[in-house]
């Protein structure tokens, strides 16, 4: 190798073997040149052209940074960022893609992107990925390996009722109650056996379809059948139990109803159902009776208890007792009569209410000398009864009368 301007020519011997080598210790925007020559035990032989080149600091791009943003049943969406280009512009980027454990994959993409969708992908399959850059240099180191899933589940077996429809010699298939998980169903494969026997395999290749029958079967007898389902996200197997038809039975084929008996829940069983039905109508009459005699028993007593009669009540008995007294005040007032008579009537006329009885008549001691007495005094006592405030009042009438 000869660096331009000077005469100094650096020479590596290399082994044959070799067919590269890293020129080490070079200056910065320096040029130089180099040949290489070959060399025996002859001697040797003549030299390649001449290379020139200068030394620079451009190298192949750092890797970006890769990222799955969104799937779909058949695609991926990816974004990434690049990183340093390495001192030199970006010519495009490579990214490599497989099927989880299948070879890899290959597609070119423009230098201005940042992102892909990669379609045409298997349903429910998963993927990895990986994007490295390159420039004039060459193409830097890949990113680091990301893995995404396209949308899609295996396929989904469907309850006996509504699969397993069998007659007296023979059973049908409903092939279209089995759901495909999001990716379509791929094919079905069959088998079935007589309990207790070995298991008999009708068909490995069964295309998707409405119905699928398995003939010749044994009436009045148990089998077992075994389905296997697939898509492009795997496979599923289901086992179901069924009988075929007696002869004397129903040969009708069973469209609407499922041929085993389902289990009765617990909140319809009869022993549990009749209790609690006893119980709560046991509570609510119990409610209804409580709630009656709150609403009567007010109404009887509610007079008597309300504090607001009471009161009424005790203020009329106060104003009764008020007008009794002031009326035998005035009774006792001294009338037209001498002092001893005034003294000795005013004795024997009653003073409260207490002491004066309905048609009770008072006799006076001169009563008995009414014959020999040409002034007679009778006293007529009447009762009325005049409501006022639930009281009773009484009126005394005195009368004078004079015989001749």
């Amino acid at each position: 190798m000869l660096e331009q301007g000077q005469d100094k020519i650096v020479k590596n011997t290399l082994p044959a073997q070799n067919l590269h080598h890293e020129a080490t210790g070079l200056k910065l925007h320096e040029s130089y040149e180099a040949w290489v020559t070959a060399s025996t035990k002859v001697g040797q032989g003549s030299s390649t052209p001449v290379v020139k080149f200068q030394a620079s600091t451009t190298v192949p791009p750092t890797s970006p940074t890769l990222l799955a943003t969104g799937t779909t049943t058949d695609a991926i969406q990816l974004q990434w960022k690049q990183g340093d280009n390495g001192g030199s512009p970006i010519k495009g980027f490579l990214l490599a893609y497989r099927r989880e454990f299948a070879e890899w994959e290959e597609v070119m993409l423009d230098r201005r992107a940042s992102t892909h969708l990669l379609e045409s992908l298997q349903c429910g399959t998963r993927y990895q990925f990986t994007l490295a850059a390159f420039n004039r240099i060459g193409s830097g180191s890949a990113s680091d390996i990301q893995t995404a899933k396209t949308n899609g589940s295996k396929p989904v077996p469907p309850p006996k009722h509504h699969f397993v429809k069998p007659n007296q010699t023979f059973v049908i298939l409903e092939l279209a109650a089995w759901q495909d998980g999001g990716c379509p169903l791929t094919y079905f494969v069959v088998e079935y056996r007589r309990l207790p026997g070995d298991w008999l395999l009708v068909s490995n290749n069964v295309p998707p379809q409405s119905k699928f029958p398995i003939v010749d079967l044994e009436s009045g007898t148990s089998y077992e059948l075994r389905v296997t389902a697939y898509n492009n996200a795997g496979s599923t197997q289901a086992e179901y139990l069924f009988s075929t038809l007696s002869p004397n039975g129903n040969n009708r084929l069973h469209e609407d109803h499922p041929q085993e008996s389902e289990t009765t829940p617990l909140y319809l069983d009869a022993h549990v159902l009749a209790p609690s039905v006893i119980s709560v109508l046991a509570v609510m009459l119990a409610i209804a009776g409580v709630c009656f005699c709150l609403k009567t028993h007010p109404e009887g007593s509610g007079g008597a208890n309300d504090p607001s009669s009471q009161t009424q009540a005790a203020l009329d008995n106060k104003h009764n007792m008020e007008q009794r007294e002031q009326y035998y005040a005035t009774v006792r007032k001294p009338g037209q009569q001498s002092p001893c008579r005034e003294v000795s009537a005013l004795e024997r006329i009653p003073e409260y209410s207490e002491d004066i009885y309905p048609y009770a008549t008072f006799n006076l001691p001169e009563q008995e000398n009414l014959s020999a007495n040409p002034m007679r005094q009778a006293f007529f006592y009447e009762r009325s009864e005049t409501m006022l405030q639930g009281a009773q009042y009484l009126k005394i009438r005195i009368a004078e009368t004079s015989i001749t």
